[in-house]
This record gives C-alpha cells, sequence and structure tokens, in this order.
C-alpha cells in the first residue's frame, strides 16, 4: 500500500472532528517552467499533515505499515516539539492517527 491512500484517510478522519483544522503539506520538488527540471523545496522534512484545534498544532508524518521517518524527517519533529507545545507524531494508519491526536 502507497502512503497517499493512507495521507487521504487520516486527513478525512482528522477533519470530520468538530472544530478540527487539519491539511497536507506538499513536499516534493518545484517545477522549473516547462523545463524538465525541478528545485529543492525549502519545506523538506516537514511532517505530512499539519493538524490545528483550540491552540492545540500536532504535525503527522505519515508512513507504510514497518517503515519509521527518515532522518531529516525527525529532525523536523525535534524542531516542532523544541520550540514549543507542538507534538510530532510518525503514524501508520487512521487508527494511529486518531489516538495520538486524542493526547495532543
Amino acid at each position: 500500500m502507497k502512503e497517499s491512500p493512507i495521507q487521504t484517510a487520516i486527513l478525512n478522519a482528522l477533519n470530520y472532528l468538530p472544530d478540527t483544522f487539519a491539511f497536507k503539506v506538499h513536499t516534493t520538488g518545484i517545477p522549473i517552467g516547462r523545463t524538465g527540471f525541478f528545485r529543492t523545496n525549502p519545506n523538506k522534512g516537514t511532517a505530512d499533515i499539519l493538524v490545528c484545534k483550540d491552540g492545540r498544532f500536532a504535525a503527522f508524518e505519515v508512513k507504510r505499515p514497518g517503515e519509521k521517518a527518515e532522518p531529516h524527517q525527525a529532525q523536523w519533529g525535534q524542531k516542532v516539539t523544541q520550540w514549543g507545545k507542538g507534538k510530532y507524531f510518525v503514524v501508520h494508519s487512521v487508527e494511529e492517527a486518531e489516538a495520538a491526536w486524542r493526547t495532543v
């Protein structure tokens, strides 16, 4: 299974919750016109899904079952938790994301 269907399912579930705002962060390369080349996206490492509700913030890195965050993704997650009251989670399913969000 690819990560994108898992991300979509998590986004749908989180946005279904009352007063919750969840959105996908696109971190792929940015195309340079029609040249076929891409420039590096400055958002590299940013979690796949960001969620806010009532002043609470969480970042979800979505992975296929059994996979872990890449080192640059984990570093970004450390910044989220060091710089404020944000939480960072690596999740593999809707159930994991919902359970994590309940702890924020």
